[in-house]
This record gives C-alpha cells, structure tokens and sequence, in this order.
C-alpha cells in the first residue's frame, strides 16, 4: 500500500509498504517502503530513502525512522546509512521545504569530484531541498580543492551547505598550501560558484574571524577582508569584499613586528598587559593552549572579561581563539612581543599598507608564491632612525 499523511497544500507519501494499525492507539507499525524527495524538487528516483520498520503516531503530522537507506544520485550511487525525518507543514514550496530530513551515521562519506577538482569528506544530512555536508565535535567536514591534480587548498567546517551551482559556509577554516608552508585563517565566511569556479574567503564578522591570515610563506600576517581564487587563473587576489566599496585597504604586517606603542594600548589601565598574564600562565603550567575556565580561574576574572581579551588578543594576531571550544592556542608571536619590549630580540617595524580603488590589494603568484601589493604609498624600515622607501612612480 501507500500511506499518505496530507496538511493544508502538503503532503508525504511512504510508497509500497506494509504494516499494523492499531486503532485504538492511533499507531501504525510499518516494515519497508520509499520516501522521496519530490517535495523538495527532486525527481523521484534521484534523491530517495528506504525504510525497514518505523512507527506512525496518528496524532501528529511527524514520524522518524532509523537504519533508513539513503540514495542521492546526483553524487553517489551506493546507499548511506542514518536516520530519517518527515514532517507535514503548511504551505511549503520546494525551493522552501526543509523536511524530509536524513542524517547519515558515518562522518566520513567520501564524495570525489563534488564539482570538478573538488572533493569531499565528511557526513551528510540532507534536509528538504538542502545537501549540507557536517562535521561533529571530533572532526570537522572537510573540502579539498585541488590544482594540477595536488591538493591546494583545505577547508574544514562543521556545515558545508552544498547547492546544485555552489558551495558555502558560514564559519570554516583555510589552509592554502605554500609549499612547504601556508596561508592559513580559522574562522571565514565560505562560498564557492561553479559558474565562475570562483573560491572567495570573506574575513568579515565578530571572534576569531577577524583575525589575520597567517602566512608562513612570506612570514607575514595579513589584514586583509577577502581572498578570492579562480580554479583557473594561476593567481589569488587579496582585495576588499565585492560590492562593498570601490576602495580598498589591506595591511600586510611582518611577523616580526613589533610596536611599544601597540603593546601599551593593550595593556590600557589593568595593572599587568594581557601578554603578560598569558605568557605567566602558560610558563607556569608548560603549555601553549589555555581554556577560558582554567584563565579565568588564574586571574580572578569572570569567564566573560577572559572571552572579550583572548577575543582582542585573537584580532590582533597573539593567539588563536576557538569560540566553541572556549580555548585559544598561543602564537610564538606573543612570546616574541614580550621579548621584545625587553630588548632581549631583534625585531622589526615592517608593514605594508596598502590602498587602492576597484583593484585587488595583493596578488599571490601560484606558480613563485611570489606576492605582489599594489596601493604602497611608504615602507618603514626603522621607526627610531626614520628610514623608509617609496615607490618612484605609483600604479594604483
């Protein structure tokens, strides 16, 4: 038989099944059949899910299932193993349908040639007209995009929501591979279009976003809003969102740099500069990781006022901060400050600041890894001697 649930302008169908009503209850027992996708938009046969036994209470417009065999044939052939949802609601369209509702039990489904030159590893929920590819607290979902067949750039994310044209993420991480070194940030806005085989990597929010792209390639971090790649073009531009503004301002900072005056800002009027109290905690108990829990507890503070400074810190580029996790690992480059407003390091005051209008900041050579600034007004070389260069002629 089929058995069909209806609500105001939706409905959901288990084709050929069989079971048990049981009228007085209001439950029905059933033992095989197929839910499809076509409410979503899909054709029945692309994107479908077989059941083995599941219970119906007549009294709601919702069931679940376990041990359901999901097919998408779209990207894979062979069945996944999870759970399933349905639910009936009113007035749904496909374009706006978030039920029926699969869940895989495996977090490590492969998809080769996701779109072409990437690839995918991680688990899969499928919810209504939505492929979203997740990740759980052990591992995150991961995309590898690749050029001339190696692996080029690594995204990790808990949610990867993946569209017939595009992929996206509200918050992933990215490593580009330099080498033997990298470009690499812990917290971006995501999205890839298949149209234009476009990557772009958006620095733009609250938290960890907001810190630098760390590049131990060129030893330098960057401040700059966005990436953008072209699968194709054999450069990656840093420039200013797109469809922000025509101007656009990047800094791109030596990871030797140092500033007194920027040590003293941060120190403000507490009694000891947050650096200080880190770089105490993590001596005191040989670490490189602390937790907000553990500061808090050492410094007397409430977790609140420990968040909003490893936050600061996180945005100036001393440490990494994981707001899920509520930890942060610290960077060499918080030891090095400290070092160095002691004079016990060199250091320098090197930073490149650049500006332009409807032109990219920086351009990174795939093929050299060379790095190019456009928008270079001034170079300072030492701040105490008043050295600096300047171009003889600007283009941007």
């Amino acid at each position: 038989m089929n058995l069909v649930c209806f609500a105001n302008k939706d409905s959901t169908s288990i084709i050929d099944t069989k079971g048990v009503f049981y009228p007085l209850k209001s439950i029905w027992k059933g033992k095989n059949g197929r839910i499809s996708w076509s409410r979503a938009g899909f054709e029945e046969d692309d994107v479908h899910a077989f059941l083995e036994r599941y219970e119906i209470f007549l009294g709601f417009s919702k069931f679940s299932a376990d041990s359901v065999r999901f097919f998408h044939k779209i990207y894979w052939n062979t069945p996944i193993m999870g759970s399933l949802e349905d639910k009936v609601l009113a007035n749904v369209t496909p374009e706006k349908a978030t039920y029926p509702r699969f869940q895989s039990y495996v977090m490590e489904i492969e998809i080769n040639n996701l779109f072409d030159d990437i690839d995918f590893i991680g688990g899969i929920e499928m919810r209504g007209a939505k492929l979203i590819g997740l990740g759980n607290k052990e591992n995150d979902a991961y995309l590898s995009f690749k050029r001339k067949n190696k692996e080029f750039v690594k995204i990790l994310s808990k949610s990867f929501v993946i569209y017939p044209d595009r992929i996206s993420s509200a918050l992933a991480s990215a490593t580009i591979v330099c080498r033997e070194d990298s470009i690499y940030h812990p917290g971006l806005q995501m999205n890839y279009v298949n149209e234009s085989r476009e990557l772009s990597l958006v620095r733009a929010g609250e938290g960890k976003i907001k810190s630098p792209y760390y590049d131990s390639f060129h030893n330098l971090d960057i401040y700059s809003e966005a990436i953008y790649w072209k699968m194709d073009l054999p450069n990656i531009n840093f420039e200013t969102i797109k469809g922000v503004s025509g101007l656009g301002r990047a800094t791109f900072e030596s990871s030797s740099y140092f500033s007194e005056s920027r040590y003293m800002r941060l120190q403000g009027i507490d009694p000891m500069n947050p650096l200080l109290r880190i770089k105490k905690y993590a001596d005191r108990y040989n670490v490189r990781e602390v937790s907000v829990q553990g500061l808090s507890e050492e410094m007397l503070l409430p977790q609140e006022q420990v968040i909003a400074m490893l936050v600061n810190l996180s945005n100036k580029g001393f440490l990494i901060y994981d707001r899920d996790e509520k930890r942060a690992r610290i960077k060499e480059k918080l030891f090095d400050y400290i070092n160095a407003v002691n004079r016990k390091v060199d250091y320098d005051v090197i930073q490149f600041n650049s500006e332009t209008y409807r032109y990219q900041n920086a351009s990174l050579e795939l093929d050299s890894f060379g790095l190019k600034l456009y928008g270079v007004p001034i170079v300072y070389l030492s701040d105490s001697q008043n050295v600096f260069v300047y171009p003889k002629k600007m283009k941007n």
